[in-house]
């Protein structure tokens, strides 16, 4: 099945990777609970808020990242439209 969608900036029709990567970046900009209908959708930020940029803060905000990922779902299928197949983190000083 393709992926056709709006652009929520312009109203244009969008397909394929646009879509996905339109999912991505609302999905990654909105926190959990602003949208009425759906208060699980979007990523859990409140946790991450005022903390210092270390190795914790760091691995803290790739899970909320990786957990918030993994929720968005093709509408019509309810297939996920993106899968981790695993993570690396290079260079992190403690």
């Amino acid at each position: 099945m393709a992926l056709v969608g709006i652009d929520s900036l312009t109203g244009e029709r969008i397909e394929g990777w646009d879509v996905v990567s339109h999912a991505l970046a609302d999905a990654l900009s909105t926190p959990v609970g602003e949208y009425v209908l759906a208060r699980d959708y979007g990523i859990a930020i409140e946790g991450l808020l005022d903390r210092p940029a270390n190795a914790p803060f760091l691995l803290d905000a790739l899970i909320a990242c990786a957990e918030t990922i993994e929720t968005i779902v093709h509408l019509e299928t309810g297939e996920p439209l993106v899968r981790f197949d695993g993570l690396a983190i290079e260079g992190l000083d403690a």
